[in-house]
Order: structure tokens, then C-alpha cells, then sequence
């Protein structure tokens, strides 16, 4: 799904590498993600929803004047818990990793983190970012946090798809931390510029 310009040879036939010279074609990927998105037969992941607060007017009786013999209505601002949706109908074209596990100065904290590239059903192209982070102090006190947020995929999370997952697993001696996954772009294995995300849209095809 790209415009590599023409190919260059050296003295000795060798090719040269093309992919810094192919050109990124977002227009054509999104056609295609429309495409696949209307022509797949696999059924997909059902929508993500989130739990969120939200600020809104109300009115309350209130007593008032002498002992409180009368009453008034007053405005205020209430917050309730509400669904949102953060993203709708789904298929998943590739996802990474990334964990942290840390004990130091009486308390320990463990991290989670989940990146997707994913189609919504609408032919959007989308990034979904999910994490998780559990504390536990000595004392006995803990508190987990969690959040899960989707954006329009943006240029480099499509040309990381050209690169191979780079695994990793590193414990840090002295303040007792360690990180793994596969986070991080590897190698390159496309040829051009957006032939990952291209690959992985033509796998939901039928």
C-alpha cells in the first residue's frame, strides 16, 4: 500500500534498500481499511466500554430561614458514573507488551501495559493503549489504578508495523526492578512503508 519510487542499482546489481525511499500512502490504506473492514467474514471483538465520572446540573430542597421553617431549590452540580465507549466493534491486527515490576523503600508496585492496533468496524484505524498499575505498601495499604483510552492511529504507529517485535527481559540490580516485552520495534521486515499494516488488514480478508 505505498508509492516506492523507482529502484536504484549499484555497480555491482546490488539493489539498494527502498523502504527510506518508498512513500506512505495513508489515503490508499484507509480505502483498503474500509474495504476489509465491509468484505471480512470474522466476527469481531465486541465494543470496549469504560467507566467514567460526569459533572451535571441538578436541584436540591434545601431548608432555610427560621428554624429551618422554610424551604428553597438551589442548583448543583452532581457527579454520576457514566458508560463510554472507547472503541466500537473491533478487529485486533496486532498488539505489544510491556511490564514493570518494582520493590523498593517499602513498597511494591507492578505495571501492565497492552498496545493494540486495531480496525473498528467503520473502517477506522486505531490505536487502543490499556494499562493497569497495582501498588502495595509494607503497611498493608494498597491501590490499583487502571485506564484504557483509544486515538486515531497516527503515521509512526503504522511504520512500526514494518518492524518485528523486539523481545526484552531486564532485571536491574539495586533497587529491585525489572521490565519485560516487546515493546520496542526489532528489525525491520517489510520492504516499504506500510506493507505491515497492509499485511495485517489482508489477513481478515476471507
Amino acid at each position: 500500500m505505498v508509492k516506492p519510487r523507482d529502484r536504484q542499482r549499484t555497480g555491482g546489481g546490488d539493489a539498494v534498500d527502498s523502504y527510506d525511499k518508498s512513500i506512505l500512502d495513508l489515503e490508499r490504506l484507509r480505502r483498503y481499511a474500509n474495504r476489509v473492514s465491509a468484505e471480512s467474514k470474522s466476527p469481531p471483538s465486541p465494543k470496549i466500554v469504560r467507566q467514567v465520572s460526569k459533572s451535571i446540573p441538578s436541584t436540591e430542597t434545601r431548608r432555610c430561614g427560621f428554624l429551618g421553617l422554610r424551604t428553597e431549590l438551589v442548583k448543583v452540580t452532581k457527579s454520576i458514573q457514566v458508560n463510554e465507549t472507547v472503541i466500537g466493534p473491533h478487529w485486533i491486527l496486532h498488539h505489544t507488551t510491556h511490564r514493570i515490576e518494582s520493590h523498593d523503600r517499602g513498597k511494591f508496585v507492578e505495571f501492565g501495559e497492552q498496545n493494540y492496533w486495531a480496525l473498528q468496524n467503520d473502517g477506522s484505524l486505531l490505536m487502543i493503549w490499556d494499562w493497569e498499575e497495582f501498588t502495595r505498601w509494607d503497611n498493608g495499604m494498597t491501590r490499583f489504578e487502571k485506564e484504557c483510552t483509544a486515538k486515531l492511529m497516527a503515521e509512526k504507529d503504522i511504520l512500526r508495523l514494518d518492524f518485528a517485535d523486539k523481545r526484552y527481559d531486564h532485571s536491574l540490580s539495586g533497587n529491585g526492578t525489572k521490565f519485560w516485552g516487546n515493546r520496542e520495534p526489532g528489525r525491520r521486515i517489510r520492504h516499504a512503508k506500510g506493507v505491515g499494516l497492509s499485511v495485517a488488514l489482508k489477513g481478515l480478508l476471507p
